[in-house]
């Protein structure tokens, strides 16, 4: 793997593992919002949150789209539905006793 796409890989991927981005991202897998929602919704400053939109166009994970004088973010669809849906088949199901997600499993199964 040639030194430029190992960059852009380390981009990608730290994207990904920015709390603020991983919320904004799994909130607009819904439907469309405005920054106004996605700012109520994290509890976070719009500037922080403009930033974390910012990055997130940049790695096309999130679009813009323009509804009269509404500014909507939405997730991609094509791009990160199937890399959530990868996650939640693969890597949860196959790291075993270090997820939180398995833990919480064991623990439900327990109480009932």
């Amino acid at each position: 793997i040639s030194h430029m796409r190992e960059c852009h890989y380390a981009w990608f991927f730290e994207t990904l593992a920015n709390p603020l981005r991983m919320s904004i991202l799994l909130y607009l897998l819904d439907k469309p919002r405005p920054v106004n929602d996605i700012v109520a919704r994290t509890g976070e400053e719009q500037s922080n949150v403009s930033h974390a939109l910012s990055i997130l166009r940049l790695c096309n994970l999130v679009r813009l789209k323009v509804d009269g004088r509404r500014h909507l973010y939405q997730t991609n669809e094509a791009l990160f539905r199937p890399l959530i849906k990868l996650v939640d088949e693969q890597v949860c199901a196959n790291c075993g006793d270090v997820c939180p997600q398995e833990k919480r499993k064991k623990k439900l199964k327990r109480k009932a």
